[in-house]
């Protein structure tokens, strides 16, 4: 996952299916929408996706999801300076 690239930064789109049962039945990165192209990354992301239990849709449709994972990396720049005592 991220632990394997630190500093990556920017917006990875994964866009997912869930069937009526809800079930996840297609999920890919969104590589035209993405600023982050690490596959390892996509990946984690996505086997975590397809583990999660959607509900199942009460009129029997299928549901399209997209949605922007963003990235900011932790440090000098974003982080806060220690109050003193």
């Amino acid at each position: 996952g991220v632990k394997g690239h630190p500093g990556v930064e920017g917006d990875l789109v994964i866009a997912w299916k869930i069937d009526p049962k809800g079930a996840v039945t297609e999920i890919a990165v969104d590589d035209a929408k993405s600023q982050i192209h690490e596959a390892g990354i996509g990946k984690c992301i996505i086997d975590i996706i397809k583990k999660i239990p959607f509900a199942e849709s009460p009129k029997g449709f299928e549901t399209r999801f997209s949605y922007p994972f963003n990235f900011k990396p932790r440090g000098p720049q974003g982080a806060q300076p220690a109050k003193k005592p």
